[in-house]
């Protein structure tokens, strides 16, 4: 899988462009995260979320992979993640 390695030249080739703005279309997280334990699932998240923290503003989609590692409630409160601002 390259999904990470791409994430991550993805990330860079926004800051370099200057992207105004960029739409994350869901399915960030994999089945592979589903079961892990209590929090690893928001700190794999958080890890991934990390490299567009002070870039440009970012709307994150749900996919049906997100509906694998998060209940339903959290997704209807919103998912926070520890360590990344708002």
């Amino acid at each position: 899988r390259q999904a990470r390695r791409l994430w991550e030249s993805a990330v860079e080739w926004f800051r370099k462009e200057d992207v105004g703005f960029v739409a994350q279309l869901g399915d960030f997280l994999d089945g592979s995260n589903r079961g892990m334990a209590p929090g690893a699932t928001r700190r794999a998240l958080a890890e991934l979320m990390r490299p567009l923290e002070g870039g440009p503003p970012t709307l994150h989609l749900l996919g049906n992979h997100e509906l694998y590692n998060f209940s339903r409630k959290e997704l209807e409160e919103g998912v926070s993640l520890d360590g990344l601002s708002g």
